[in-house]
């Protein structure tokens, strides 16, 4: 260039050595590679960079900056998936020569480099699809004075297709041949359960339309079964999705059965019938659901996260979240989503439906609660804190309520109105002693549980579902 400054980018085989290649676009597959030295794993592609100054100028003058936009199979395009400043010096890739008068850094970085310098940065070497990546040289005035530009266009390595174009023509094959670390692209059409007992990320090409993964409907079966211990599993994407449908007498469309790690599910529309859209054992550490749409007709719940309450210390579940999700029950949904795992987030979710028992129960603290809409019908409670571990005032202040919300100080709930009065449903809460003397509107009991006792505001109308009443355990005291 004009300032004497030439900057290169150029992508390779992690392990392999050079990539097939035309001109600036280079062609690698996803997957893991694996060193024959020294047994270490990574990508199996990474790419090599330099920037080097032939005039003598010190590079810590300039801004290096690196970018990569990303284009998935079906054209859509996410721009800056990665973007930062790379160090102009320093002892880890810098260099110079005796007379000073060539300077510059150059280093062989796999795809984990982002997170060097941006930890937000997201680059996933294993979504088959474009990267356009660019390396500038940007001086105090704002000017590119050196630029660099490859495209480095990823396949799956594994090809699933019904009709046979692809490496197999189920999923459960791709998954039996697949190696730890593999992509699985699955073309359009209805495929039967799949058992997933390896590391592998799991897309389909055209989203939750085009594939779905029917469960055979066996007592506790599933249409998607993560098996216990397995970690580093992707199921979907943002457009990459199935509809992982439960059959008759499944036990869920999606079971993460045990002590999982690191496990994604985002993109897919779950039904779960009279069974759970998605239900997971304990030890879950790591689990993000992100972006999908979960239903079920009931009596199961929609969704539930097993841990410590159920099923004791040992098992324990930690880091659960639930992020920019539906929750839609049907006519005999009681539970839309229930989490035991301590930390993680529930944010962005949408509770929708029917929800007779409750749209939200918490068994555990330390999730952060924020941003969700609780909307469902049935004058259910909106959120139930049976680990008592929450403010529920903060829990009202930072998600929103159908209608309005109320607080029940004798009861870890908060109770939604259904068209002004509040309904109240206490089966199965252990709850013997109901203070409404707060509320000034009018109250409807559908379900007594071990109540015995309710406190009344003045001029309060009380209503006691008749068809409830064979559920109480004893005498009921009204006071007020």
């Amino acid at each position: 260039t004009e300032v004497g400054i030439e900057v290169a980018l150029k992508a390779k085989g992690r392990f392999t050595g050079d990539l097939e290649t035309d001109g600036a676009t280079y062609r690698a597959e996803t997957g893991v590679s694996v060193s024959p030295s020294s047994g270490s794993t990574g990508a199996e592609w990474n790419f090599d960079f330099s920037v080097v100054s032939y005039a003598g100028q010190d590079l810590s003058g300039y801004t290096l900056r690196f970018t990569v936009d990303f284009t998935d199979v079906n054209g859509n395009r996410v721009e800056e998936v990665v973007s930062f400043e790379l160090p102009a010096s320093g002892d880890q890739t810098g260099y110079a020569d005796a007379s000073g008068g060539t300077q510059g850094i150059q280093g062989s970085q796999n795809l984990g480099w982002a997170d060097l310098f941006d930890s937000d940065a997201v680059f996933d070497p294993n979504l088959p699809g474009s990267y356009d990546m660019s390396l500038e040289v940007v001086d105090t005035d704002g000017e590119t004075v050196a630029q660099s530009d490859i495209r480095v266009e990823v396949a799956a390595n594994i090809i699933v297709a019904a009709d046979g174009s692809g490496n197999y023509l189920t999923i459960q094959e791709a998954i039996d041949n697949a190696d730890e670390g593999d992509t699985i692209l699955v073309k359009d059409g209805t495929y039967g359960p799949v058992v997933i007992d390896k590391s592998v990320t799991l897309l389909s090409e055209n989203g939750p339309e085009g594939v779905t993964i029917q469960g055979a409907g066996v007592s506790q079966g599933s249409a998607v079964r993560i098996a216990a211990g397995v970690e580093g599993v992707t199921l979907g994407s943002a457009d990459h999705g199935f509809t992982i449908a439960a059959g008759t007498d499944d036990l869920a469309a999606l079971y993460v059965v045990e002590g999982n790690s690191d496990i994604t599910v985002e993109g897919n529309s779950l039904t779960g019938g009279s069974g759970h859209a998605l239900l997971t054992g304990g030890g879950q550490d790591g689990l993000t659901v992100r972006d999908n749409s979960l239903s079920g007709d009931g009596p199961a719940a929609v969704a539930y996260n097993n841990g410590e309450a159920s099923l004791g210390a040992s098992r324990a579940s930690v880091e659960v979240n639930f992020i920019d999700n539906s929750f839609t029950g049907g006519d005999n949904a009681g539970l839309l989503l229930g989490i035991e795992a301590s930390g993680g987030t529930v944010s962005g979710n949408n509770f929708e439906g029917t929800a007779d028992f409750a749209m939200l129960e918490l068994w555990s603290g330390g999730l952060a609660i924020t941003g969700n809409a609780f909307d469902a019908e049935g004058g259910s409670t909106a959120v139930l804190d049976s680990a008592g571990a929450y403010d529920e005032a903060d829990l009202v202040a930072a998600n929103s309520f159908a209608n309005s919300s109320f607080l029940l100080p004798s009861v870890d709930a908060i109770f939604t109105l259904d068209g002004g009065v509040l309904a109240v449903d206490l089966t199965g809460t252990g709850v013997t002693d109901l203070d409404l003397s707060g509320f000034e509107g009018d109250v409807r009991i559908e379900g007594f549980g071990a109540l015995t006792r309710v406190v009344t505001a003045d001029e309060q109308k009380l209503t006691l579902d008749g068809a409830a009443f064979a559920s109480l355990s004893g005498t009921l005291t009204i006071v007020g």
